[in-house]
């Protein structure tokens, strides 16, 4: 728990965002984002299953919480500093 310093305390504010990265999956309808870079393919029909962004982003050996393998969209900008935008 935080204790109140007068100031908004956003976790993560400066992260970069799976959405953002060149890798992502946009979802379509009710599914959930997906990471180009790590899955499954399955050996008898070559489908394959991709790990959802967050899955990749809460395992070290993947992507990890710093976005290990994170490219920027064309356009999109990756935060510099620890000042929220406001």
């Amino acid at each position: 728990m935080f204790a109140h310093i007068g100031k908004q305390v956003i976790k993560n504010i400066n992260s970069k965002v799976c959405a953002q990265c060149i890798y992502s999956i946009q979802p379509v309808s009710n599914d959930v984002l997906k990471c180009s870079l790590f899955g499954q393919k399955n050996i008898v029909t070559g489908e394959i299953h991709y790990d959802s962004g967050y899955t990749a982003r809460k395992d070290v050996m993947m992507c990890g919480q710093d976005a290990r393998y994170y490219e920027a969209r064309l356009g999109e900008t990756v935060p510099t500093n620890d000042k929220p935008i406001v």
